[in-house]
């Protein structure tokens, strides 16, 4: 498996790796505010099936590098990084697989560039703010406030974190989802979880998901509590080409708790395309 970099089209540095194989390309895109190890197993196990496999660092994570204003964590931006990295690569058509931020991305790319797109799998995710549906978020309304908050900490360099060394999820060992964002916080700079978190707030696919026509994976956890069951149903109604599979006793970080059971998914739903 090669390590390499692109320079994406602001001149931000987006790092990546890459195993070759002679079968199709799948693309994974991990959530918030994690890195492209949280996919370890996942991608030893379809590069063994013979399967060119890419792991991306989004903007603002891992290795990749960390824009400083808050214009530069737009949605379609993390898209243009991926389709830079299939330029660079010479790739002209994926599979993309986006865990719960990484899916917000994937559906953004759809949006921008569906032809390059051969399939979806949307893991734990959602077409829209996140947090809009939880009870506390509606009744207290707190989005305009928090928007206003995380642009002031963006602005002020004195209250940034510093990047902390680089972790990797595949060698952590089985703890909660709360265990595994503490530890994507923990290794990320304060703007770029504060400016991830700015976007999502803003997020809305709606008019993306009725332009699907490529064959879509959606895998939710059973016991997710971060994006609603319910939710996850109303998106894949949306998508006319969409399957929806629901995972018993998985949380949210499905990919990192449950990878036997997603690669299984998975697989089942690539050898029918």
């Amino acid at each position: 498996m090669a390590s390499k970099y692109c320079t994406s089209f602001d001149g931000t540095r987006i790092f990546y790796t890459i195993s070759r194989k002679s079968g199709p390309c799948i693309v994974f895109l991990h959530g918030w505010p994690h890195n492209h190890t949280v996919w370890g197993k996942e991608i030893a196990y379809f590069t063994k099936k013979g399967y060119t496999t890419i792991s991306v660092d989004l903007r603002g994570h891992g290795k990749s590098g960390k824009p400083a204003k808050l214009e530069d964590y737009s949605f379609h931006s993390f898209a243009k990084d991926i389709n830079t990295i299939l330029t660079q690569e010479k790739i002209t058509k994926m599979v993309l697989v986006g865990h719960s931020f990484g899916g917000m991305v994937a559906l953004s790319c759809y949006d921008l560039f569906p032809t390059t797109i051969n399939a979806l799998v949307l893991l734990d995710t959602i077409y829209e703010n996140p947090i809009k549906h939880l009870p506390i978020v509606k009744h207290l309304k707190l989005t305009p406030l928090t928007t206003h908050v995380l642009k002031f900490i963006l602005n002020n360099k004195r209250i940034q974190q510093k990047h902390f060394p680089y972790v990797d999820f595949s060698k952590l060992k089985d703890h909660s989802d709360f265990y595994y964002w503490l530890k994507g916080v923990e290794e990320t700079p304060l703007k770029s979880v504060l400016a991830c978190l700015d976007k999502m707030l803003e997020f809305n696919a709606k008019k993306v998901l009725q332009t699907i026509h490529v064959p879509t994976l959606i895998i939710e956890g059973e016991k997710d509590t971060k994006t609603s069951i319910k939710e996850v149903q109303k998106m894949a109604d949306k998508i006319p080409t969409s399957q929806l599979v629901i995972i018993k006793g998985a949380t949210h970080d499905t990919n990192i708790r449950n990878p036997d059971k997603v690669e299984k998914v998975m697989e089942r739903f690539l050898e029918k395309i």
